[in-house]
């Protein structure tokens, strides 16, 4: 865990310096899931920086959703459930240094519903590091 510094120069174009990002924000963590193509990339919560948000909306009609959680969207590097289509702290949440995995977190909901997902790095209890709550309809108007 050092800064990285690199700097390359040419004659047409001068010196160019990168720098290496430092702490949590050198990952991203995003949800990848059944209601979408591609990966959503979750926020991270401005008063407690070991927590990152997610809003995602039911579209199926058999009014259920699959999910992981990916870290800088790498398909190998995923936080899952223990056992198979689990619900919200339903069980342990293993990953994301373990491997790729079949297991999916399960959300019920109508089509149009929308429920936040929450990634907690400083959970205590592994089976609260991934929940998810349904969004009431007054707070999808307010951002």
């Amino acid at each position: 865990d050092g800064h990285v510094t690199v700097s390359a120069s040419c004659q047409s174009s001068g010196t160019r310096t990168w720098h290496s990002i430092e702490g949590r924000k050198r990952r991203r963590f995003s949800v990848a899931g059944t209601w979408a193509d591609g990966c959503t990339l979750m926020s991270q919560d401005p008063a407690n920086p070991d927590r990152y948000f997610a809003r995602m909306t039911v579209v199926s009609q058999s009014c259920q959703e699959e999910f992981q959680v990916l870290v800088d969207e790498d398909p190998s590097r995923v936080f899952f459930p223990e056992a198979a289509y689990s619900t919200s702290g339903g069980c342990m949440v293993l990953g994301p240094d373990v491997g790729p995995s079949p297991n999916k977190f399960l959300v019920h909901g109508y089509p149009g519903d929308s429920f936040d997902v929450c990634l907690n790095l400083a959970s205590e209890h592994k089976w609260r590091t991934v929940t998810w709550s349904k969004v009431c309809p007054a707070s999808l108007t307010d951002g």
